[in-house]
This record gives structure tokens, sequence and C-alpha cells, in this order.
């Protein structure tokens, strides 16, 4: 099954007037084109955008895509869709998409089904109020040392479940960057480490919903197996012969739950900026940091001081860190590799595939923990 594109998303492009007459009622939309511009972005089909349009259209070289790129835009062929949007990104995960005005950034899904009325038990918060409470929570303990983008609106209007945020001014945090690094190292790690609070010990697999050995032999039995590197099959085998009876206790806490270099920004003016905030709610607190020190490299700098500061908050050895640290990405590349058996698109299982980095830092972490 290919990826969706702007058109398979009727149920937005239907409702878009409307949510853009409540929410941005200066605003009176017009009836534009707009063309793919490649990876995820959609375009108005504009003299100022069409070089891009035309450069994201096709990889380099290609030139009769590029033709029939150009062709659709002279001839005023594309998606018709009544909106004053600047851009529109689809968000492959969840079928989420980002609108993109001026001044305000609309994320908007397929509203869910409305729960049965039998139900008794409280519903938890919907993915656009974890949005709201996520920033009241961190501004509430850490006021305005991390910064968030105000939600102006937020809930359900003809079919669509959206949640409209202020547009910031930020880059990502740059790993290649030295002073980005010593922000991170210095100002960032420690202000969120005193973020968590309320902290509950629990097993770490409890965030997969599973047990180690269960995650384990799902994943060793997937058809993704055969489908990766012999060498990463063998790595994954022997660490995994360290594990399958191991279990640790690590802590949980509220956190922010997506917490990597493409949602934490740095302002013109130095201020951090955390980003999108629909995973908000209780997780293992060493698993905010994962995905930071693979983008900064294990055993680099910035992994040796989020290992001080967690040893420090949570009294705790650091080499303790490590073996929950290790722990998760063996439990997350397993879930990974059930998860991408079940796609249907072999090109795409492939891809995939082929991006998955917690093998390769399991891999070095075994190695700094002396267990290859």
């Amino acid at each position: 099954m290919p990826n969706p594109t702007l058109p398979d998303y009727d149920w937005l492009i239907s409702a878009l007037p409307t949510l853009e007459q409540k929410l941005l009622p200066d605003i009176s939309p017009p009836l534009r084109i707009f063309l793919h511009s490649g990876e995820q972005y959609w375009l108005p089909a504009s003299s100022g955008n069409i070089p891009q349009i035309l450069r994201g259209f096709t990889k380099t070289g290609d030139r009769k895509n590029r033709l029939v790129a150009a062709a659709k835009s002279c001839l005023g062929k594309g998606l018709k869709i009544q909106t004053s949007a600047n851009s529109i990104r689809l968000c492959q995960i969840n079928k989420g998409v980002r609108i993109f005005y001026p001044n305000v950034t609309l994320k908007a899904r397929q509203a869910p089904q409305t729960a049965s009325s039998a139900t008794t038990n409280p519903l938890p918060p919907t993915w656009w109020e974890r949005e709201k409470l996520g920033r009241d929570d961190i501004q509430k303990k850490l006021g305005d040392s991390i910064k968030t983008p105000k939600v102006l609106a937020f809930g359900e209007e003809a079919g669509v479940a959206y949640c409209l945020e202020e547009r910031v001014s930020c880059q990502p945090i740059n790993p290649q960057i030295d002073r980005d690094r010593q922000r991170m190292k210095d100002q960032f790690t420690p202000l969120l480490m005193k973020w968590y609070e309320t902290v509950e010990w629990q097993p770490l697999s409890t965030a997969f919903k599973t047990t180690p050995d269960l995650l384990f032999h799902q994943a060793l039995t997937s058809p993704a197996m055969a489908e990766i590197k012999s060498a990463q099959a063998d790595t994954f085998r022997q660490l995994v012969d360290h594990f399958s009876t191991y279990e640790v206790d690590v802590p949980f806490s509220i956190c922010h739950g997506d917490m990597c270099i493409n949602n934490v920004g740095v302002t013109p003016t130095g201020e951090f900026i955390l980003l999108d905030w629909e995973t908000w709610g209780t997780h293992p607190i060493v698993a905010e940091f994962a995905r930071f020190i693979i983008s900064f490299s294990v055993g680099s700098e910035i992994h040796n001081a989020i290992r001080q500061i967690y040893a420090q908050r949570f009294e705790q050895p650091p080499e303790a860190f490590e073996f929950q640290l290790l722990f998760y990405y063996l439990l997350e590349f397993s879930q990974k590799l059930i998860s991408y058996s079940q796609m249907q698109n072999p090109q795409e299982r492939y891809r995939r595939l082929q991006k998955l980095p917690f093998l390769d830092a399991a891999t070095e972490m075994g190695q700094l923990l002396k267990l290859m």
C-alpha cells in the first residue's frame, strides 16, 4: 500500500473552509491549486513556489518528471483546495496534517469515532488536549526557562480534530554546532531533569505493554528479521541473549514523550523552545534522553553529561543508566521489527528498516559495557 498523498485526505480538504472560517475569521480563503513539493510537503502553485516545487518533485537528473511537473503547473492541473495556507505537510505516522499560515500552525487529524455511551471509565486526554496540558505542566514547573508555542484553540469541528498554535521562529538543536552541544549539556539537560517529578519506579517493559521475553521472541521470529543485514541479526541475537530474562525497574514520570532534536528549538534570542506535545503523559525518563544520545553519539560528552545528571537525580550509579538505556534500545528495536513486519509494501518496509538507529545504538552501548 503506497504512502497516502494529499488527495487521500478528503476529510480535511472538505472541512478546511469551515475550520478557517471558525479559527481565522479575518482571512478569506481562496480556491488555489496545490502541487506536491517532494517528501511530505504540498505548496500553492504560485510563481514564487514553482522553482521549489520543481526541485522537490523529482530526483536530480530526472528530466521527464521535471517536465511533467512544469506542465502541470503551467496548465493549472493539481489539487484544488480552498485555503489561505502557505504550505501543507503530511505526517505519515498517524495520518496527521500540519497546515502552515503566516503566524499560526494548524495541526489536524480525522476526528475519532464517538465513544460508546456504555463506557463508564473516564477517557484519557485526547491528543489535542495533551498538547495544551503538557505545555501548561512544564510552564507551571519551569516558568519560561523552556518555552512552548502558545495553544490558541483546540477541539473538533466538521469531522476534524485540531490544535491551533502560534507559529514560532526557531532552529532545531544541531549536533554539528559546538554552541548547540554546549547549550544541550550545560543548560537544556539540567533544566529538563528538574521537570520530572512524582517519580514512580516500574519495569521498563511496562512502557511496551508486554514482557521482554515475549517481545524479543516476536521480534526474532518476525519476517523483518530476514530483511535486515546478517551482521545486524547476529548482533541482535547476541544482545538478546544477555537480556532475555532481564527486567529492570526505572523511574517513570510525566514526560514530553517524543523528545528529539527536531522537537527542541532555539529562538533567535537564544531561548529554548519545546514543540509537539501530543504524546505528553507518563513515560520512562530514560526514553526521554535515548534519541538525544543517538543524535549526539553514544559515548559523546552529551551522553556523559546526561548519564551523570540522571545518576545524581535518581541516586543510582552511572552504569545503571547505561544498562537501562541499552535495554530500552533493544525493546524499541524489537517493537519496530514487529511493527514493520506487518507492512504490506515491501519497498516501504525495507526503507523503514534501513533507518532504524536503535540496534546500532544498542551495539555501541554493548561495546561500552563490554558485553560484546
